[in-house]
């Protein structure tokens, strides 16, 4: 009998495959599209023209890890950064320091025992920075739900932030019953959903292939049913490059980077691929996946698109 999915949620704690040590990627994303966030927040700080005491500021699927103060620690340091200019423009000395009000928010299986320790290190190294005289304290509280309902009550929040999260679906797409064998909208997929010219050449799909590839491979060794295969899907929508060039580059060290992407790609689907599967045939699934993954570096390396979007609410 197939088993309902899950909600996404990465892998806890400290282990090999938890995401906490196979983020990199995450981590690149964040320091590369820092800019961006630093001109979104300067033109908050231009339209408000009464500065609050508290600026409340919230970061959407955050998960747990190193990365999970990184986007909150820019944020706090770029105000900052601005107020110092302004009061030194307008040679003002400010008595009452600016309080920060952060809300760390994922779905409820996350990992937030991890998020929390994190929390007093995060806490005393902006107290250490020497800006007493222009910031107060900064309040960490986690908000476990869902971002695609309603969190915060209208219009309470200055600044939201989300990197590596809304790409995942708040559920699975209608109309699948005919996308067999597929774990996610492939090339061989009908055409009532989102199809591509040639998904070949986009990495984030074919990567997910390799995975549906290992389950089958798992099927025909006779440890898991074949419809529980059909039934399951990845609530998982990847923007991709209308460039179909591809990458030709490719790696040499194959078995330690599909290693490495196997780790990463387990991290994230682990908790849904064990509710519908069972643990037992986890390790196994993963060890093939990372043969093809290794044999797919050869031909081709791993190709990565995002989408940066900022947005200013209307008045």
């Amino acid at each position: 009998m197939s088993r309902p999915n899950i909600a996404p949620c990465m892998n806890g704690g400290d282990k090999g495959t938890s995401y906490a040590n196979n983020s990199l990627v995450q981590n690149a994303l964040l320091l590369k599209t820092r800019p961006i966030m630093e001109d979104a927040i300067k033109g908050m700080m231009f339209n408000i023209k009464l500065l609050p005491t508290c600026i409340k500021i919230a970061d959407l699927g955050r998960a747990a890890g190193p990365n999970t103060f990184l986007t909150i620690s820019g944020v706090i340091d770029t105000i900052n950064s601005i107020r110092c200019c302004q009061q030194q423009q307008q040679h003002q000395h400010e008595n009452s320091p600016l309080e920060f009000q952060v809300f760390l928010n994922d779905l409820p299986g996350n990992d937030f025992n991890t998020v929390f320790n994190s929390g007093p290190a995060f806490c005393s190294r902006l107290s250490g920075q020497g800006k007493g005289d222009i910031m107060g304290p900064c309040f960490v509280s986690g908000v476990p739900a869902s971002f695609y309902g309603r969190l915060f009550p209208k219009k309470s929040m200055h600044f939201l932030h989300s990197s590596n999260s809304l790409h995942w679906l708040s559920k699975i797409p209608e109309r699948l019953e005919n996308n067999k064998e597929n774990i996610h909208m492939a090339k061989s997929s009908p055409p009532d959903g989102r199809s591509l010219a040639d998904l070949t050449t986009q990495d984030c799909c074919y990567i997910l292939d390799l995975l549906a590839e290992s389950l089958s491979d798992l099927v025909a060794e006779g440890l898991i049913e074949e419809s529980d295969v059909n039934s399951f899907k990845i609530p998982f929508y990847n923007p991709y490059d209308d460039d179909d060039t591809g990458n030709t580059k490719f790696v040499f060290n194959k078995y330690k980077n599909g290693q490495n992407v196997t780790n990463s790609i387990r991290t994230v689907t682990e908790s849904m691929l064990a509710t519908h599967f069972g643990e037992a045939v986890i390790d196994n699934l993963f060890a093939k996946f990372a043969l093809r993954v290794a044999h797919h570096l050869c031909k081709e390396k791993a190709k990565h698109v995002y989408l940066v979007i900022s947005m200013t609410r209307n008045k």
